[in-house]
């Protein structure tokens, strides 16, 4: 038995055929021939495999081998996705991810015929689900509708703990239910120690961009990379190259479908050596939480850090469009055209600060409990274990979004006023917040249910070596 017929029988008996008893109706694949307008659906997937993130490497992904066999698969899945739709007269889709080939395929074949596809995806911080119409799981049409909703709202005393636990956990090293743990167990070194000879302490925290570079419309005049954005303000005089740390991203140690980043790091290396900024190795163990603490500015082109830079009032300069572009609490350079109107003598005075910590806490609270559906519900205890429990609460939710057709905040609730949330910005502004306070014990996990295969003998392999 090849590889290629071992996947397809165990994605058969152990994925979702496995857990339902109705019959799983499989699609036609002899559609291949049939047109399609999405010309680029399979970069998205061709991005990932490949880890895919400097511009050359970028500039010439048509010219992989595998594209031409990736596009083939989409377009017949795209076409057959279409046809059964169709054929069935069925009013919505619900499918994991939404963004890489076949269920990117799937989401734009259902958007065409004017359907809905709902993308269901792991949430960031472990609790509840990503659930978003006719977006990837990368979107933020429906994230921007709820921020503008929900953004000038108070939040009260539980809100504001609940908000603030995941990136409790981050700084105490608890986190179990991200997709990656980093900073584990790493060194607190001052900054100086690093970079004894800048003025100020400009913090550069690249993102992998791979999983972004299809998915969001940067612009004709956005930067080819976001270096390009760092090597304009050292060009201008804006910024001071002695002023900065790069710390390359831990990911970049791992390898990811058994592909390095080699390409991504060499690259950065290079412009740094160029420069002659001083850079941290992906494999160092030196902790990325404790340089944020100690930077006047970090300069991000996406990613979770933000969450730990912004809660902390931070002021954060954007190189690339992201997901948190929504909240207006950073400073955009995405683009030539922004760097006149930057002013890094302002940014690093601050003078906001308690109000972007504010802004920050109620961005990061909607992101988790008004953004994500069923936080009560579903629990990823880590990466691979979701829980879950059925309230009514959540099936009158669940109604709800598949009456209306469109996302709604799980969590209309607010404060009166902003008593609590001051108290909170008070003790983060003078440095008296003790983060064990906002960790939960109190969950009780026997009232959450895996779901298991139907079989008892998938039941075996399913728990086999747990």
């Amino acid at each position: 038995m090849n590889n290629k017929l071992l996947t397809c029988f165990v994605c058969k008996e152990f994925g979702l055929k496995s857990v339902v008893n109705s019959k799983v109706t499989g699609l036609s694949p002899n559609n291949i021939n049939k047109n399609c307008d999405h010309k680029d659906i399979a970069l998205s997937t061709l991005f990932t495999s490949t880890r895919t993130e400097t511009p050359d490497e970028i500039k010439n992904i048509k010219e992989h081998q595998e594209f031409l066999k990736l596009t083939n698969s989409c377009f017949a899945y795209y076409n057959s996705v279409k046809e059964w739709v169709s054929n069935n007269d069925i009013d919505m889709v619900f499918g994991y991810n939404g963004r890489i080939d076949l269920m990117r395929a799937a989401r734009l074949a259902v958007m065409d015929i004017n359907k809905i596809f709902w993308t269901v995806e792991r949430p960031w911080f472990g609790k509840g689900l990503l659930i978003i119409p006719n977006e990837g799981p990368l979107g933020t049409i429906s994230l921007e509708k709820i921020t503008k909703l929900f953004i000038d709202k108070p939040l009260n005393y539980d809100q504001i703990f609940q908000a603030v636990e995941p990136m409790a956990k981050r700084r105490l090293q608890l986190n179990k239910s991200e997709f990656m743990n980093f900073n584990k167990g790493h060194d607190l070194i001052d900054w100086n120690e690093i970079n004894p000879n800048g003025e100020y302490k400009y913090l550069v925290l690249p993102s992998s961009r791979m999983e972004h570079i299809s998915e969001f419309d940067y612009g004709k005049d956005a930067w080819s990379h976001p270096l390009d954005g760092i090597e304009k303000l050292i060009y201008n005089k804006i910024i001071n190259p002695e002023d900065l740390i790069i710390r390359f991203h831990p990911i970049w140690d791992v390898k990811i479908h058994n592909k390095d980043a080699t390409s991504c790091i060499d690259y950065y290396i290079s412009f740094c050596e160029r420069y002659q900024i001083k850079f941290i190795r992906e494999f160092e163990k030196i902790s990325t939480s404790y340089l944020i603490n100690q930077a006047d500015i970090i300069l991000l082109n996406g990613g979770s850090s933000f969450f730990e830079a912004s809660i902390i009032g931070k002021p954060i300069v954007s190189l690339a469009k992201s997901f948190y572009d929504v909240s207006n609490y950073q400073y955009d350079l995405h683009n030539i055209s922004q760097l006149n109107s930057i002013n890094f003598s302002e940014i690093r005075n601050n003078k906001l600060k308690k109000e972007n910590i504010r802004t920050a806490l109620r961005f990061l609270y909607l992101f988790q409990f008004r953004y994500h559906q069923f936080s009560n519900d579903v629990l990823h205890v880590n990466s691979y274990d979701p829980l879950f429990k059925f309230s009514d609460s959540s099936l009158f939710q669940l109604s709800k979004l598949v009456k209306d057709g469109t996302l709604i905040a799980s969590d209309l609730s607010c404060s009166e006023n902003q008593n609590d949330e001051n108290k909170f910005i008070d003790k983060i502004f003078n440095d008296t917040f003790d983060w064990s306070d906002a960790i939960d014990n109190s969950e009780n996990l026997n009232n959450f249910n895996k779901i298991k295969p139907n079989s008892i003998i998938k039941r075996l392999v399913f728990n086999y070596g747990k």
